[in-house]
């Protein structure tokens, strides 16, 4: 099972996930030669199979010690709200880190 992560945000919220890619047993998963996308849709999804909602690409911070960003800008959720599972894959198609996404509803102005 890969690490679970959770994370909170409002929409429109401009914010950079950290991400560390684990196994069950917390063991680093090395991302060397790797990329990682990560996926987010509302449950239930599979981010595997199905479109998702959101998907970006990681910016790898240090491979060997599996840990990975995801920047969000206000463009990427302003329109979305609610409760998303997420998923974060490498193109050896590996689940490194799963978890839930919480978006709240952001100020609007107007």
């Amino acid at each position: 099972m890969p690490n679970v992560q959770n994370f909170d945000m409002m929409s429109g919220e401009t914010r950079t996930f950290t991400m560390y890619g684990r196994d069950s047993d917390n063991a680093v998963k090395s991302l060397s030669g790797l990329s990682v996308d990560w996926r987010v849709g509302h449950p239930p999804w599979d981010p595997r199979r199905e479109t998702p909602t959101l998907s970006k690409l990681a910016s790898i911070v240090s491979a060997s010690a599996g840990s990975f960003t995801v920047s969000l800008e206000y463009d990427d959720t302003y329109q979305l709200e609610g409760d998303f599972l997420h998923q974060a894959i490498t193109s050896s198609g590996l689940v490194v880190v799963t978890g839930r996404l919480h978006i709240r509803p952001g100020i609007r102005s107007g």
